[in-house]
């Protein structure tokens, strides 16, 4: 520290550090690496298995779509006229 003739006080270094050393920069790069070698193999296995039930789910879409379809050359289920329900007749006695 040194003296400040005018004012009688200590005068304090002004220049502040900016920024950060070189050793704390090379921590946060090993931390954040470890953290994505433990992560991202998690974020693959989601990943596959989101591809999985999308393909299960269209899967059971095209089956849904063929079972209305009907056979091969005949009108789809929506496009055919529709039967009047027949009632039955139920006797009581």
């Amino acid at each position: 520290m040194k003296h400040d003739g005018i004012r009688g006080g200590v005068r304090r270094n002004t220049m502040k550090s900016a920024g950060f050393t070189l050793i704390e920069l090379v921590m946060v790069i090993v931390i954040l690496g470890i953290l994505a070698a433990t992560a991202l193999p998690r974020f693959v296995d989601l990943s596959s298995g989101a591809r999985a039930a999308v393909m299960k789910d269209l899967e059971g879409k095209m089956r849904s779509a063929n079972a209305m379809a009907g056979p091969v050359g005949s009108e789809p289920v929506w496009l055919r006229p529709k039967r009047p329900r027949q009632r039955q007749v139920v006797s009581h006695g």
